[in-house]
């Protein structure tokens, strides 16, 4: 655990929750689909979650779960996935990021080589152990930026930054 963070507090959390993504582009429209393991039983059947998004203008233009009970308000699996689509949209290319589907250097030894020395095991190039993602504010904190920039106190993300009313 993190600190005093619970797991499903972490950004990072919907990551492995979510699966069987599908992406379906029409003309400035892109349509992507995927399913959210439910958090508290995996085995129960998966949430069909749909965010709709115009490309060229940089806008969302619709999230919602399907299969829900809160989806028409509250729900959390829309929420969750959109911030997995900005996570995303934040990755490197993976041409770009070094493959790892080949066969160890290690295996070769006995059959190619007679021996490998540690240093050969390792690639000659030093990487950073930081990834390099640009410093910026949480995705969650710029959604509130925005939501308070334009008095959008009635969406529902907005519900969980209100201060509690005694």
């Amino acid at each position: 655990m993190c600190g005093s963070r619970k797991l499903s507090e972490r950004e990072s959390y919907g990551d492995s929750a979510i699966g069987y993504v599908q992406v379906k582009r029409e003309k400035d429209v892109c349509i992507v689909r995927g399913r959210i393991t439910p958090e508290h039983n995996v085995h129960q059947k998966c949430y069909n979650v749909t965010a709709t998004c115009n490309e060229t203008e940089g806008h969302i233009l619709s999230v919602q779960c399907e299969d829900c009970a809160a989806h028409l308000g509250g729900c959390k699996h829309a929420i969750a996935f959109l911030a997995w689509l900005h996570r995303r949209s934040e990755d490197p290319p993976s041409t770009s990021v070094e493959c790892y589907w080949k066969k160890a250097k290690l295996s070769t030894v006995g059959t190619s080589l007679k021996y490998i020395k540690a240093k050969e095991i390792t690639s000659s190039q030093k990487r950073d152990i930081e990834p390099k993602r640009q410093q910026s504010a949480s995705f969650l904190s710029i959604l509130k930026n925005h939501s308070l920039g334009v008095n959008d106190m009635d969406n529902q993300l907005m519900k969980y930054f209100k201060e509690p009313s005694l």
